[in-house]
C-alpha cells in the first residue's frame, strides 16, 4: 500500500532522486525499492512531537525523589555493597535502577573522596599474559588459598574457587590448610553447585599435589592440572580474584583484622556483583540473571531488571571470539605531576595483609628530580620516588 513519509530530515528526501550514488546508498535505495511511497520535507518547527513519544515512565523514579539527600545515601550504600566497588563498578550497577544528570560524575567524585578507597590498592606492573580459552560454565575451575589472615583463635585461611568461564566466586574458611580440609571444601563446592567441573587446575602447594585429591578426581571424572612452579601467572584468573577478594576483604572491615571472618561472605558477594570485563557484565546477572535487590532499592519501589541469559552468553561467545587471538598487554601509566604542597599517600607494602598498603597524611615539600620528590608528614623529611605517591583528595 502506498504511504507518505513526512520528516524534517533534508538530505532524506534526495535519496530516491540522487544519480550518482555512493555504495551505501546504493545499498539503501534497493532495500526500499520494495516499498512505495512518496518523500514530503516538513520544517523543523512544525514537526512537534506527538504524545506517544513523549510518555511517561510510570516505573522510573520521579526528579523529586532523587533529590541531593538520596543520591548520597543510594552511592554510599551501593558503594559498600560493592567492597568500596570502583566507580566503572558502581557506574554499572547504579545505572540498572537509577539514572540522573551527572551520575557518572557523582560517582567518581563519591570514590575520589572515599579515604578508605584512597589507602588501599597496588603498584601496576607490565604484565604479558597467555589467555586460556573456556567456552561454558564447569569447563574449568581455579583454586588457591589465602592466608594465614589473622592470629590466635582468629587465624585462618579461605579456600577461593572461580569458575572461569563465568567467574562466578567462591570461598570458605578453614582453619588449617591441610589436604583434607582443602579436599572437603571441594566436594561442598561441587556438591552447592550440582555439578562437577570437567578440570581443575591449582598450584603445587602441598594442600593440592596430594593422593586424596587426585584419588577424588579420578573417580569423578576430573581433570587434575597444576601450575609451573613459581609462576602464578598460570593460575591467572584466581590470583586477580585473591587481588581483588584482599583489597575488598580489608575496606569492608576498614583494616581491622579481628573480625574479618564474618565479612568473607559479603566479601564474596561484593566480587559476584561487580562489572567483569571478561564477561561484559557481573558474574551475578549472568548467572541469576537479575541484579540482587537492595533495601534502597526497596525503600524507592525499584523494579528489578530480569535480564536475557541467552544474550549474555551470545555477547560473551561474540567478545571471546573476536579477541581470542589476542594477547593482553599491561597498560603504561601516564606520567603524573605533583605540585609543591599537595597532600599525598605514600605506598609501603604491609607486613599484615589486613592493614593499608597506602599511608595518608603527607606533603609534597619539593621536586628533586624528574622521578623523585621530598615529601613530609609531622616531622618525617623523607624522599620517595612518584611511583609510590598518589594524589589525596
Amino acid at each position: 500500500k502506498k504511504f507518505r513519509l513526512r520528516t524534517d530530515h533534508m538530505a532524506l528526501t534526495y535519496i530516491q532522486q540522487c544519480k550518482n550514488q555512493t555504495s551505501r546508498l546504493m545499498r539503501w535505495s534497493l532495500k526500499i525499492q520494495e516499498y512505495e511511497f512518496s518523500i514530503e520535507h516538513v520544517k523543523g518547527h512544525m514537526n512537534a512531537a506527538d504524545m506517544l513519544s513523549r510518555i511517561y515512565n510510570i516505573n522510573s523514579i520521579s526528579k523529586d525523589v532523587i533529590n541531593q539527600t538520596n543520591k548520597n545515601e543510594i552511592l554510599r550504600e551501593y558503594h559498600n555493597m560493592l567492597g568500596h566497588g570502583s566507580p566503572s563498578n558502581m557506574n554499572f550497577n547504579i545505572r540498572k535502577n537509577y539514572n540522573w544528570p551527572g551520575l557518572t560524575k557523582d560517582i567518581q567524585t563519591f570514590c575520589d573522596k572515599c579515604l578508605i578507597c584512597q589507602k588501599e590498592g597496588y603498584e601496576a606492573i607490565n604484565t604479558k599474559n597467555k589467555v586460556i580459552e573456556t567456552k561454558e560454565t564447569d569447563e574449568l575451575w581455579e583454586i588457591d588459598l589465602i592466608g594465614p589472615i589473622g592470629n590466635g583463635k582468629n587465624k585462618g585461611y579461605v579456600v577461593i574457587i572461580i569458575d572461569h568461564f563465568s567467574k562466578w566466586v567462591s570461598t570458605e574458611i578453614i582453619t588449617n590448610k591441610t589436604d583434607s580440609m582443602v579436599l572437603d571444601v571441594i566436594n561442598k563446592a561441587m556438591l552447592v553447585n550440582g555439578k562437577c567441573p570437567k578440570r581443575i587446575l591449582v598450584d603445587c602447594g602441598k594442600e593440592f599435589e596430594n593422593d586424596m585429591l587426585k584419588e577424588m578426581v579420578q573417580k569423578k571424572n576430573i581433570k587434575l592440572d597444576f601450575a609451573s612452579p613459581k609462576h602464578h601467572k598460570t593460575t591467572g584468573a584466581v590470583e586477580r580474584v585473591i587481588k581483588t577478594f584482599r583489597n575488598k576483604l580489608r575496606k569492608i572491615c576498614e583494616f581491622k583484622q579481628e573480625n574479618w571472618k564474618k565479612y568473607v561472605e559479603k566479601t564474596t558477594f561484593a566480587i559476584n556483583t561487580s562489572y567483569h570485563r571478561a564477561i561484559r557484565t557481573s558474574p551475578y546477572i549472568l548467572k541469576f540473571g537479575k541484579m540482587p535487590r537492595l533495601e534502597v532499592d526497596e525503600k524507592n519501589k525499584v523494579t528489578v531488571k530480569v535480564e536475557d541469559k541467552e544474550k549474555l552468553l551470545e555477547t560473551i561467545r561474540k567478545y571471546r571470539e573476536k579477541y581470542n587471538k589476542t594477547i593482553e598487554k599491561g597498560r603504561r601509566k601516564r606520567s603524573i605531576e605533583f605540585k609543591d604542597g599537595e597532600k599525598v599517600l605514600l605506598f609501603r607494602k604491609a607486613n599484615n595483609k589486613m592493614q593499608a598498603n597506602w599511608i595518608p597524611g603527607y606533603r609534597i615539600i619539593k621536586r628533586i628530580n624528574h622521578d623523585a620528590y621530598q615529601i613530609r608528614k609531622g616531622n618525617r623529611l623523607i624522599r620517595a620516588n612518584k611511583i609510590h605517591l598518589k594524589r589525596q583528595v
